[in-house]
């Protein structure tokens, strides 16, 4: 798969929640042609009355998939996780980062892991593992200063 951007390709910056995933369902096939969302992995919440997380990693990433398959389909699109913590595993010890792209590929999304310079290592293994596996490549995410 070659994505082919030129000046007029939008590349918006979604935190897939309900509200930005309906609207993107929405779209034209024609429309979708013309955009690659970049789908960050929303932040699994805390609950601060009772101090605890209000879901498991596990609980959390579950439906991201499915949802990503539901209301994106087959279209290619960027997927970064740099809002879960670094210290996140799934129960079984799996990386987020592997767990999401392993059950995206399973629903035959056509997703790209995104990554940037100050990710650890163990995110930039499961990108890694992800890009060697599903051959989409990869986008990589800096900022004006480290772009400078």
């Amino acid at each position: 798969m070659s994505l082919s951007f030129d000046h007029c390709h939008y590349v918006p910056c979604l935190r897939w929640k309900q509200g930005e995933y309906k609207a993107v369902s929405l779209l034209s096939a024609s429309a979708r042609e013309l955009i690659t969302p970049l789908i960050e992995v929303p932040e699994k919440g805390y609950d601060f009355e009772t101090q605890t997380d209000k879901k498991t990693i596990d609980e959390h990433l579950a439906p991201f998939a499915k949802r990503v398959r539901t209301n994106w389909q087959q279209y290619a699109c960027f997927v970064d996780l740099n809002l879960i913590s670094s210290a996140e595993r799934m129960e079984d010890g799996t990386h987020p980062v592997r767990y999401v792209f392993e059950e995206l590929n399973a629903r035959g999304c056509a997703a790209i892991p995104v990554t940037a310079p100050d990710r650890d290592i163990h995110y930039q293994r499961a990108v890694r593992h992800s890009v060697l596996r599903d051959k989409r490549g990869l986008c990589l995410r800096i900022t004006l200063e480290e772009a400078a």
